[in-house]
């Protein structure tokens, strides 16, 4: 019997210490099974956070809807995703009704060898960018392609503080292989709603 637990007790003790070894590798790999899941998560929040960050000041958007606002205009405006429409939906004051613009306004409109590109044609988002300058300006460069391929067109809005307008141009990128005649454009382009009123004008400006 004294043999038989002589030879049992170190066995025992074997078993503990192969259960505690076992148990220091199960932690190590637990502990390395979370490391290797906290740096994956690790680029994801500071990404997040990045995004975050590129979208503060005047200019906020996700992939539908681009939002432009300085506390004293509002503007919003239908992003066309993958393929769609680009339309600008609200433009008015921030205080105060204001009920001249319909809520789908074409926004832009040129021809090009006799055909027409307008917010209403196909578009696909390419990218949006932080924009600024020099002047406490401050907003967004929207970047589309053309359904067919043929035009690159990045749209600059600006806003500055305390100013209830906002500056806008386009830059259009031709990616045919031909030369093109550009006419017609219209940097800005709405649809007006019925105004019924005694005394009432609308101001244009041909250039």
């Amino acid at each position: 019997m004294l043999h038989r637990h002589r030879h049992i007790y170190p066995q025992n003790n074997l078993m503990e210490e192969n259960d505690q070894c076992y148990l220091s590798w199960r932690t190590r790999a637990i502990k390395f099974k979370y490391m290797k899941k906290a740096g994956c998560l690790l680029p994801v929040i500071l990404f997040a956070v990045q995004f975050s960050l590129a979208q503060s000041g005047f200019a906020t958007w996700t992939f539908t809807e681009l939002t432009l606002t300085n506390g004293k205009v509002l503007r919003t405006i239908q992003l066309p995703g993958k393929a769609g429409k680009f339309l600008t939906t609200i433009y008015k004051p921030v205080d105060g009704e204001f009920y001249y613009f319909k809520n789908n306004n074409t926004d832009f409109q040129f021809e090009v060898n006799n055909i027409v590109y307008s917010g209403r044609t196909p578009w696909k988002l390419i990218r949006i960018e932080s924009l600024a300058d020099s002047k406490s300006g401050d907003g967004a460069a929207v970047t589309l392609l053309s359904g067919d391929n043929k035009i690159q067109l990045t749209i600059h809005y600006l806003l500055y503080p305390g100013l209830p307008v906002i500056r806008k141009s386009l830059v259009i990128k031709n990616l045919s292989k031909e030369s093109i005649k550009l006419e017609s454009v219209d940097i800005e382009k709405f649809e007006v709603t019925e105004f019924s009123a005694s005394t009432y004008s609308w101001v244009c400006h041909d250039y």
